[in-house]
């Protein structure tokens, strides 16, 4: 089997695990927010934020080691396990002696109770952080793909149960970390892997020296991404205020999860492995943009248009102050993909100081900017947000040019080609939403997803004919029950590699 087949293949388990849990996810929250309010929801995004900074010494990322290293072996994985699960322990500790404190500085009492119990899940997370990379390393998506969805699923069905019996923040709690505990039950006998204490002091000096430049990374990037806007809703916009942030937030972050983190995910491990390829490895930022542009801004800009009747219906007309701060994020959620994609080539290569260097400038940028936004609301902290993802593109885009050779414009262009028909089919669905009246709001969202999924596949296939036809083919070999010949026909659909009868007829 191809590189391009696996890969492809894998892309595909890590899209279904993502899908699965993310439904579960948007599920879970359309019924809790109806049942809890927003201020319930940013009392809990307030202890997620607190248990964040806590999980930046303990997540996967720590133990990323595992993954990149070539020549890793059982004691860098023994390493990594001792560690974390000491760092964890620790970070828990320090949780829980500061809830008070914490609860203070937001001014929110009914923070503290929960914040102790939601201490336990740095300790799930340190525990679970090797055995996950094990399965990257490996690229077995479809067994993280399982595992996320039934942990998913039963988490779901437990917290729906508690906030229909009166639990009310507890519903959230108990629901995090029951599915953290059951993903860690799973991730052990899946890795087929067990901890040991066997490892020399120079496998734990590398995980350690390794580990400190990926926390480094992403400690950065939670403030920035997470901490920096949450701290400015949260302190001068007040509880119900994140409520309504951390809601539309969350919903554009499954959609990201679903439709572009598993591209990233494999990216990873397979420029990794390209790291001396420089021609392979700028084909596959090729292939991930475009692959990623195709599918996440048609769905994003698709449910930024239709925001003002999705979020009534789907979570209550106490969520309408949702609808212009998701309308706004979407903007620079487009960006998200692309970024994602971008800081996993550039830690494949162990240029953990320009990811540093690029969540810096973010973090200065999001201050400057969000100091002035949050004057205008939340409206204000949206629009600071997506500026500051789109100024810092060519950042990255140059970071990851000096490693792949593709140049900043060459990605540019390709972005905006293969975004040409999210474009035209945004504009489609907004010029009908302005103009059908009359409707009830589920036959006015059927009519504008309709509108939406009809204009985009018309232009999808107007501007890419070659690759129309291709599917097309893929779809009569499904039908024939030929499985082999459809697979075989995703490279050349995604552009990873040369259509031979392109190439003779050329």
């Amino acid at each position: 089997m191809s590189r391009a087949v696996k890969l492809t293949g894998q892309a595909i388990w890590a899209s279904l695990g993502q899908l699965a849990q993310a439904l579960l996810a948007t599920i879970s929250t359309i019924i809790l927010a109806r049942i809890l309010g927003a201020e319930t929801y940013g009392v809990f995004a307030l202890g997620l934020l607190i248990v964040g900074f806590a999980e930046i010494f303990v997540g996967g990322h720590a133990a990323d080691i595992v993954v990149q290293k070539p020549d890793v072996t059982a004691g860098h994985r023994n390493a990594a396990f001792v560690a974390l699960s000491v760092i964890s322990v620790f970070s828990a500790a320090v949780i829980w002696a500061g809830g008070t404190a914490a609860a203070d500085f937001f001014e929110a009492p009914q923070l503290q109770a929960p914040l102790l119990a939601m201490t336990v899940l740095p300790v799930l997370t340190g525990l679970a952080s090797v055995p996950n990379q094990i399965l990257v390393r490996r690229l077995q998506f479809n067994d993280l793909a399982r595992i996320g969805a039934i942990s998913g699923t039963l988490a779901v069905l437990v917290g729906v149960v508690l906030a229909f019996s009166g639990a009310g923040i507890w519903s959230l709690v108990i629901m995090e970390i029951a599915r953290r505990a059951m993903t860690l039950a799973m991730l052990f006998p899946a890795a087929r892997w067990r901890p040991g204490l066997g490892f020399q002091r120079q496998e734990l000096v590398e995980v350690l020296r390794f580990a400190s430049r990926r926390v480094e990374n992403n400690g950065l990037t939670y403030i920035s991404q997470n901490a920096l806007p949450r701290l400015f809703v949260g302190q001068w916009l007040g509880t119900e205020a994140l409520g309504l942030f951390a809601v539309a937030r969350r919903l554009l972050d499954q959609l990201h999860n679903i439709l572009s983190g598993p591209v990233a995910a494999v990216a990873f491990p397979a420029a990794a492995q390209l790291q001396h390829d420089r021609e392979r490895l700028a084909r596959l930022i090729e292939t991930s943009v475009r692959l990623t542009t195709w599918v996440f801004w048609p769905v994003v800009l698709g449910v930024a248009m239709v925001a003002p009747v999705l979020v009534p219906l789907a979570f209550g007309d106490g969520w309408a102050g949702a609808i212009p701060v998701l309308q706004i994020l979407a903007l620079g959620t487009l960006r998200a993909p692309v970024s994602s994609f971008n800081t996993a080539v550039l830690v494949a290569f162990g240029r953990m100081g320009s990811v540093s260097f690029i969540s810096v400038l973010s973090i200065v940028l999001g201050a400057a900017f969000l100091a002035v936004g949050v004057q205008y609301g939340l409206v204000g902290v949206a629009a600071a947000l997506s500026l500051r993802q789109w100024t810092l593109w060519p950042v990255g885009a140059m970071q990851v040019y000096r490693v792949s050779g593709l140049h900043p414009l060459g990605q540019l262009r390709m972005l905006f080609i293969a975004a040409l028909p999210s474009l035209i089919m945004a504009g489609s669905v907004w010029f009908a939403s302005e103009t059908i009246h009359g409707l009830q709001p589920v036959p006015l969202l059927c009519s504008l997803v309709a509108n939406g999924v009809i204009v985009y596949g018309l232009a999808w296939a107007a501007f890419n004919p070659r690759q129309t036809i291709l599917l097309l083919k893929a779809m009569s070999d499904v039908v024939r029950g030929d499985w082999a010949s459809a697979k075989s026909r995703i490279p050349l659909i995604l552009g990873t590699i040369a259509d031979p009868q392109a190439s003779r007829n050329g």
